[in-house]
This record gives structure tokens, C-alpha cells and sequence, in this order.
């Protein structure tokens, strides 16, 4: 049984599915099943690989999981209009969430300023969870090549 079960495991992984604990409070806690996909919508829960500029950040201040992959909703698909002006994010004309400068006193957040369509290679990703989320907000959008796959929760807290 542990030898057929193992190798249904490895089979699953050269296929692109792994599990993944997720930690942070910016989407619910627990574990979730990592399923490649061709087709990212809208509303989809997906990991995916910060860009670097935001993996050095975050690893600066142990914000990023061990894993270095993230955990994100995705916002706007290619086709969107996304907007980072004055305080706020905007996705279509829509005022979708403020940007901080600070997460504490003197101690500033990064800004992605990006303004325009979004590309065919290219997902907005927010979480709605936690008002001070790290999210799209303060890295920009992530390339379609950084998404390892839609997140499925197996079980959460």
C-alpha cells in the first residue's frame, strides 16, 4: 500500500500537483491541493512565485513562507485595466483597495506603480482577507509564468 501510494504521489508531482500549507492570515489557513491550469480566471485562488524585488522585501522581514511562494486571489486577467494613482488601486474604474506607505513608523512598503491594460501575460493578485494584505498593491502584477496553479483547499481552519 505505501509503495503504490508513493508512487502516486511522485506521479502526481511530474504532473505538477503538490500540497501546500498556507501560514498567513491574507487567505484562510490550512491545506490546499496545487493544480496545474491553463485557464486562470478571475476569482481564482493561486500560488505562485513573487517577483524577486518582492521576494528580497519579504524575506528582509520573514513575511515570506520557507516555501518563497505566495498565495493570492486573482483580481484582474488580461484584458483589465489596473491602475496604482494617489492612494488607491483602481481595476476598471473601480476603486478596489488603498495603498499604505508604511507598515509601521518610518518603515515604508514598497509601491508597484503600474498603470494601463493588463497584458495577455499578466494577473493582478489581491487578497481581501486582511485590510494590510502584501499583495498586488505593493509588487505589481505577476507574469503568467510565475503561477504554479490554482489552489483547492483540502482543509482549512
Amino acid at each position: 500500500f505505501i509503495f503504490v501510494l508513493a508512487l502516486a504521489v511522485l506521479l502526481l508531482k511530474r504532473q505538477g500537483y503538490f500540497l501546500v500549507y498556507q501560514v498567513t492570515p491574507s487567505v484562510p489557513k490550512g491545506f490546499y491541493l496545487i493544480v496545474p491550469t491553463k485557464n486562470i480566471k478571475r476569482g481564482d485562488l493561486v500560488v505562485f512565485r513573487p517577483p524577486i524585488v518582492t521576494t528580497n522585501f519579504l524575506e528582509e522581514k520573514k513575511w515570506l513562507p520557507q516555501s518563497g511562494l505566495m498565495m493570492k486571489y486573482v483580481f484582474g486577467v488580461p484584458g483589465d485595466t489596473a491602475c496604482t494613482k494617489g492612494d488607491a488601486l483602481w481595476l476598471n474604474g473601480e476603486k478596489i483597495t488603498p495603498i499604505e506607505n508604511f507598515y509601521a513608523p518610518g518603515k515604508s512598503l514598497p509601491r508597484a506603480n503600474f498603470c494601463g491594460r493588463i497584458t495577455a501575460t499578466h494577473y493582478l493578485l489581491l487578497s481581501t482577507l486582511k485590510a494590510r494584505s502584501f499583495h498586488g498593491r505593493y509588487f505589481g502584477l505577476v507574469d503568467r509564468q510565475a503561477i504554479l496553479g490554482r489552489a483547492v483547499p483540502i482543509w482549512i481552519k
